[in-house]
């Protein structure tokens, strides 16, 4: 992740921060999804996103600085420079809480954490995914590669309700 700092026109952007969770390395652990500017609970500014490591890290989006890191999942390796697993699809945010899903790779496969912290507020009710979270009027929408479209309450994690859309689902809802 790197920020840069807005420059009048006809100039090259500057770094001011750069954040790399694990040295360089052939396993294809890299940020896959885009990232989301949000206010925890306690009102503190974060900038997180998660890793194809299986780990969704938050940093202060004016230094860079570590605030937290929370693995929920392996990566999914398959080869040297190729990784299946771990935070491919954009997660949701909503009330400083972070949703969303780890691709193939190894259960849990869906995850609810504290914008706090990063602790597990719930986790394991879906299949594998690549595709984006969605979150309003806490509920939280997510489709897997279980083929299944689900809502869950975002404080609780408990299933509203699930469809079966009878094909594999890589995309977000909107």
């Amino acid at each position: 992740v790197i920020a840069l700092k807005a420059l009048p026109k006809h100039h090259t952007p500057k770094a001011v921060w750069s954040f790399q969770p694990h040295p360089p390395n052939r396993k294809d652990w890299d940020f896959g999804a885009t990232p989301n500017l949000f206010t925890s609970p306690n009102g503190t500014p974060v900038l997180g996103t998660g890793n194809k490591d299986g780990t969704y890290y938050a940093v202060d989006p004016a230094t860079g600085r570590k605030l937290w890191a929370t693995n929920v999942a392996a990566p999914g390796d398959v080869q040297d420079d190729f990784s299946i697993g771990g935070f491919l699809g954009s997660t949701a945010i909503d009330a400083g809480r972070v949703y969303g899903s780890t691709a193939i790779g190894g259960p849990p496969y869906f995850h609810a954490l504290d914008g706090d912290t990063g602790k597990v507020m719930w986790s394991g009710i879906s299949g594998p995914g690549y595709g984006a979270t969605a979150t309003v009027n806490g509920v939280v929408f997510h489709g897997a590669l279980d083929t299944l479209f689900k809502a869950f309450d975002a404080k609780t994690g408990a299933l509203l309700w699930a469809t079966d859309l009878l094909a594999p689902i890589a995309s977000g809802p909107a």
